[in-house]
């Protein structure tokens, strides 16, 4: 249910987008999880296909301009993120059997947090709210579908990233372009038997990927500890 100019540009492509992304239109499945849906919407037209084509639109005309200057490119994915919804072969790339739950998911005997044992309390009595942005207590089979959406959702980014790396490099720019990877939040995914986002500082939310690469630089790996405000300052001292 992404909005803004994608829903426009889905509409002007599609008569029937309102239809296509209609939870109650969705494809037959037989997951369980809340949030889990067969989208009806193509891969040519949904959200992480948009966000590529108009990415190497950018990179085509930035190469083409007379005399070109440096540029600054943010291609913002929306996926991974609930609802689960991965279109077409990215729905049955990964199986809930391949997926294993997180260590952390049971207590044991051990005594949850208030928080968590509230969350799990909710649940069992069915008060809870699994339709929201609000985190929720799960049970084990609904973690192993989320889980293996969302490598279906990653993988369709992964593909996306690989054409738009092969634009920057079909355009003469990959060797003069630091291209950056990270996101803004993680996912419980069934860490401490919780889905979504929330309140509680799980490192399954707080912990991002980052990856900088520059042409010409020497790999290595970093323990020191860092946040998503460093990354705009950095950009800045880098561009001088």
């Amino acid at each position: 249910h992404v909005g803004g100019q994608y829903y426009v540009w889905f509409k002007e492509q599609r008569e029937d987008a309102d239809d296509l992304r209609d939870r109650d239109n969705q494809l037959e499945h037989d997951y369980s999880c809340p949030q889990a849906y067969r989208t009806s919407i193509p891969e040519e037209f949904y959200p992480t296909t948009y966000v590529k084509q108009k990415t190497m639109e950018y990179i085509d005309q930035h190469a083409a301009a007379e005399g070109p200057q440096p540029f600054f490119l943010m291609a913002s994915f929306p996926d991974p993120h609930h609802p689960f919804t991965p279109p077409g072969k990215y729905w049955e790339m990964y199986k809930p059997t391949d997926m294993e739950l997180p260590a952390s998911f049971d207590y044991g005997n051990v005594e949850p947090p208030p928080h968590v044992k509230w969350a799990r309390e909710a649940r069992q009595s069915g008060e809870a709210v699994t339709n929201s942005q609000n985190a929720f207590a799960v049970y084990e089979q609904e973690v192993l579908e989320a889980r293996a959406l969302t490598c279906g959702m990653i993988a369709m980014i992964d593909d996306a990233v690989g054409e738009i790396l092969a634009k920057l490099e079909e355009a003469g720019l990959s060797d003069n372009t630091i291209v950056i990877f990270t996101a803004d939040h993680g996912d419980f995914l069934g860490d401490h038997g919780l889905m979504l986002k929330g309140p509680a500082h799980f490192e399954g939310v707080t912990r991002v990927p980052f990856i900088w690469a520059e042409p010409d630089a020497q790999a290595h790996t970093t323990n020191t500890l860092a946040g998503t405000v460093d990354i705009a300052q950095t950009i800045l001292d880098r561009a001088q």
